[in-house]
């Protein structure tokens, strides 16, 4: 008797149970959606990987072509999971349709999104850089010169995928040195040095350090640093004197726009004024001009300059090609106080 109730009861009540638990489970179940709206475009030849991404629904997501006929470019597959890979073997864009299953104990929930794959030429593509390294003419990215040794200049070697317009500059010591912008068409690598004028700066002894910042394309990257190290011995490599005129050394100058004049050379050069505080000869202005005189703008005097302080002025010329091939004796001045 009591085996009889017991199994009454259990008919009775499992069923329920049943009801109730597949209830829960389809609470669970939601609406699966493709997130994914476009694809990029592959190029020949080179790896392909893009993962097809969904919301919603009950995971594992399971993934597929719609119809038969759908069907990626040649050399691409669609795992399960949803993860489109290969290499492309062929310019063709194939215009597909995928499909999602989620794995909802109730009712399974799908869903589909039309997608358009292309595949493009490496000179088509857009311009990517994959790979930067900086090295002096030793073949490393550090080395050591003397003061002022002439013509000093880095080579970058870059890798890159595409064509286009690579745009960034040079930089040392955190400081812009000249602007970068090179039109860079189909191939594989690409080398480019730093500008002849100007060049790396060797006139302050200790270490200096070197970038080549590419803003365009954009790259989410620690660029590379070369490092070259300046001697306080002095360079005097294939100079010619140059003599400063006016002002005279030790003069005193009112606070108000210099002119700078030397003797020149006679030589088809660029000329280089440099204005320094005295003591420890940190820059406080540059110019280059190919005429034996230089003019102090009344802009840069007030705000560079102090009266009351004493500083440096030096010439340097270099040749067409960059190099350093005269320099005078700095010269002292100071700005007398205001009365």
């Amino acid at each position: 008797m009591k085996s009889s109730l017991l199994l009454f009861c259990l008919l009775q009540v499992l069923p329920l149970c049943l009801v109730d638990n597949l209830r829960a489970d389809d609470r669970l179940c939601t609406t699966l959606s493709i997130t994914t709206a476009s694809l990029p475009a592959g190029i020949v030849g080179q790896p392909y990987s893009v993962r097809l991404l969904s919301t919603g629904g009950v995971a594992p997501i399971t993934w597929g072509l719609s119809k038969v006929a759908d069907t990626l470019p040649t050399g691409l597959t669609l795992s399960p999971s949803g993860l489109i890979s290969g290499t492309p073997q062929a310019y063709e864009t194939k215009h597909i349709t995928v499909v999602a299953q989620d794995s909802c104990p109730g009712a399974r929930s799908v869903a589909r999104q039309d997608l358009a794959i292309g595949v493009t030429s490496p000179a088509t593509a857009e311009l990517t850089v994959t790979r930067l390294q900086l090295s002096f003419d030793n073949g490393r990215a550090e080395t050591t010169v003397k003061r002022n040794q002439p013509g000093l200049r880095v080579r970058a070697d870059i890798r890159f995928d595409g064509s286009g317009l690579l745009r960034g500059y040079w930089e040392v010591d955190g400081r812009m040195l000249a602007a970068l912008n090179e039109h860079v068409v189909y191939g594989k690598s690409l080398q480019l040095t730093s500008p002849a004028v100007p060049f790396l700066p060797t006139f302050i002894e200790g270490s200096h350090h070197v970038r080549l910042v590419i803003t365009d394309p954009a790259l989410d990257i620690t660029f590379p640093e070369a490092i070259y190290y300046v001697t306080a011995e002095e360079s005097t490599a294939g100079r010619t004197p140059i003599r400063a005129v006016s002002p005279r050394d030790h003069a005193a100058l009112s606070f108000a726009p210099q002119s700078f004049s030397w003797q020149g050379t006679g030589q088809d050069v660029i000329y280089l004024v440099e204005l320094f505080e005295q003591g420890d000869k940190q820059r406080v202005s540059a110019a280059y001009t190919k005429a034996p005189g230089y003019d102090l703008p009344e802009s840069i005097l007030k705000e560079k300059f102090q009266p009351g302080k004493s500083y440096l002025w030096q010439i340097k010329s270099y040749s067409a090609d960059g190099n350093l091939v005269g320099t005078s004796e700095p010269s002292h001045f100071t700005f007398q106080p205001p009365n």
